[in-house]
């Protein structure tokens, strides 16, 4: 595993410190993103190690520098939302943040520049697949809010489904409202 990198530096490099190979990749988190994402005040008991970043997301990728770039840098368009292709971790933190999608590539981008990322390549999917399952049975990622099956997190993953689900309607309406009143 790689030492957890400040994303800034790897957006300013061009990503080329990224490996384009099959891996795991995991989101370390200001200790502040605990409370401001309502982690601690939703997740009763959930403990995490001391540091000054936590690791809150683990996910997979075929490509590990095409899937870090994609949840960093991926564009909010309508098309993305409509089609539910968007970065589940990044529409995770537009509605946690209640970031605005109409400005929000900036402000998203800003706060994924202040997060750290690191990485493990796999000689395969598979292999990355296993370390995946591996890591969500013995370790909490709350913004992993797919094949999570902490009982600690039912709550708080549930609440941040509703809250995308949300945030996904309200700017589907804002974005069309917004192409009305342009005609």
């Amino acid at each position: 595993m790689t030492a957890p990198q400040l994303l800034s530096l790897l957006r300013n490099s061009r990503w080329s410190g990224i490996p384009s190979s099959p891996g795991i990749y995991w989101w370390f988190f200001p200790r502040t993103a605990l409370k401001t994402l309502c982690i601690t005040a939703m997740c009763e008991g959930l403990l995490f190690p001391p540091g000054e970043n936590m690791p809150l997301y683990c996910g997979i990728a075929n490509d590990l520098k095409r899937r870090i770039k994609e949840h960093a840098a991926q564009q909010l368009t309508r098309r993305c939302l409509l089609l539910k292709s968007l970065s589940t971790l990044r529409l995770a933190l537009l509605a946690l943040n209640n970031f605005a999608y109409a400005d929000g590539q900036q402000t998203i981008d800003g706060y994924f520049d202040t997060l750290h990322v690191c990485w493990q390549t796999t000689n395969s999917r598979h292999e990355a697949e296993d370390l995946e399952a591996r890591e969500l049975c013995t370790h909490p990622y709350p913004l992993n809010i797919q094949k999570n099956r902490h009982a600690t997190l039912a709550s708080f993953i549930r609440d941040v489904q509703s809250e995308r689900a949300a945030y996904t309607q309200q700017t589907l309406i804002q974005i069309s409202e917004t192409a009305l009143s342009e005609l």
